[in-house]
């Protein structure tokens, strides 16, 4: 059985009030690709000329006496984006995990967190770019892991001054990477990186309430980035930072909502 054919009103939208319209929602529908699916500008311009030239191919189907043009063209972006929008959306949701409270109703803890959740995504974008780079590993060991430079240097018998020097490269790699720049081969790893975070203690129980539930620790592989704690996520950020990346750092607010685990 074919596909029904699309429709068509009988009374369709004059060209000109059409794209005048469509004009006026250019903000609305750059705020819905930041929101929804990246805060990174480039890839935000990309995801409106999708949607724009998605939303004129399709201009003969719109009929005013079905709809109004903002309820429309909602489920044109959807379409347009395709399985991206439905992906990030799920992301963004088993990103977030609740910082637990006292009886007073005060937060246990203070961290960095995100002020739009469309941060997560660029998050999971650096660490897939950092998967692909010589030496990533030794930036997330660094500064997620948090494992001093010193048991590096320690451990390769070069002196701590090395490994920093291993590392800056690294980071510049990384700010390449993240700027659309050409990657030399020799910046390049033969195998994806598999990070794995280790375990950090628990020290207090807002720690205990924030570490990732045994049905979830069964479901881990390897190559996933679980953030079981706050000073793992901070180190995270701290590191995107220094490689040039803009992120937040304010302490929680109000109806704002912190990543303690992403994959």
């Amino acid at each position: 059985m074919g596909r029904a054919p699309a429709h068509r009103p009988d009374q369709p939208l004059p060209v000109e009030e059409f794209n005048r319209l469509l004009v006026n929602y250019l903000p609305l529908i750059k705020s819905k690709a930041r929101r929804h699916m990246t805060t990174h500008q480039p890839a935000i311009d990309e995801l409106v000329q999708i949607a724009a030239l998605y939303v004129l191919e399709r201009r003969d189907h719109y009929d005013p006496s079905l709809s109004g043009f903002g309820n429309w063209l909602w489920y044109q972006l959807m379409a347009a984006w395709g399985g991206r929008y439905r992906r990030a959306a799920k992301n963004r949701a088993r990103y977030e995990r609740p910082i637990p409270v006292g009886k007073d109703g005060e937060q246990f803890l203070e961290v960095a967190v995100f002020e739009d959740p469309a941060f997560r995504i660029d998050l999971e974008r650096v660490v897939d770019k950092m998967r692909r780079l010589r030496d990533a590993d030794l930036l997330f060991d660094l500064y997620v892991n948090g494992i001093p430079a010193a048991d590096f240097a320690r451990a390769w018998g070069v002196s701590a001054q090395a490994v920093h020097q291993r590392m800056e490269r690294a980071r510049r790699r990384l700010v390449r990477a993240l700027n659309g720049e050409e990657i030399l081969p020799t910046d390049l790893v033969s195998k994806p990186h598999q990070f794995v975070l280790t375990h950090e203690p628990v020290v207090s129980a807002a720690c205990a309430a924030l570490a990732v539930d045994e049905d979830e620790r069964e479901d881990r592989k390897a190559d996933r980035v679980w953030f079981t704690s706050t000073s793992a996520l901070s180190r995270f950020v701290d590191m995107m930072q220094a490689a040039g990346v803009v992120m937040p750092t304010h302490p929680v607010a109000e109806g704002r909502r912190p990543v303690f685990a992403m994959h």
